[in-house]
Order: C-alpha cells, then structure tokens, then sequence
C-alpha cells in the first residue's frame, strides 16, 4: 500500500510546488520588471543629467 501511495504523493507534492512557484512567477514577474525598468529608467536619467549638467559647466 505504501509503495502504491508513496509516488502518487510525490507527484502531488511536486504539482503544488509547481503550482506554487508558478503562481507566484506570476505576482513577482510583473514587479520584477517594473523594478528593473524603474532601475534603468532613473539610471539614464540620471547619466543625461550629469552629462547635461557637466555640459553647461
């Protein structure tokens, strides 16, 4: 019985733990891009600024 139940119960525990990971790729992705963008975005912002800044002085 055990062994019969055993593999059935890892593969269960393995679909939730993909369900998991995927449903929360799923809430963390977009995040993780805005912040990326958001990083980038502020980082060229701020390279022009200098290089306008160093430009006018």
């Amino acid at each position: 019985m055990l062994f019969i139940f055993f593999p059935s119960f890892l593969y269960y525990a393995f679909l939730v733990f993909f369900l998991h990971s995927f449903i929360m790729l799923f809430i963390f992705l977009p995040s993780f891009f805005y912040y990326v963008f958001l990083y980038l975005y502020v980082y060229h912002a701020t390279r022009i600024k200098i290089k306008v800044l160093c430009f006018i002085f």
